[in-house]
């Protein structure tokens, strides 16, 4: 896989101004060693996976109020919507 610095990555497009929410997608993949990988294509550069299913959840939300608020130049606030379950398919 071909890394990109965060710098120079393609850049997700700011909110309107009157732009109060926005949704982001994170995908989920199930890792060979048990652990787990979170990924969103809405958020460019935005990619975590630990062995560690439960660190990776936990990260989720300050990483993309990190991200964002850089993107974006202003303060994020994210949450997960409550009412969405994770959901895993998993194959054999």
């Amino acid at each position: 896989m071909h890394k990109v610095p965060f710098r120079d990555a393609p850049q997700m497009r700011k909110p309107g101004q009157n732009t109060k929410f926005a949704k982001i997608v994170v995908k989920f993949e199930r890792r060979d060693d048990g652990g787990l990988r979170a990924f969103s294509d809405d958020v460019p550069g935005f990619v975590l996976s630990n062995p560690d299913p439960h660190i990776v959840l936990d990260d989720i939300v300050p990483t993309l109020e990190c991200m964002l608020s850089a993107m974006w130049g202003l303060k994020v606030v994210a949450s997960r919507l409550e009412h969405i379950s994770l959901v895993f398919i998993c194959s054999e």
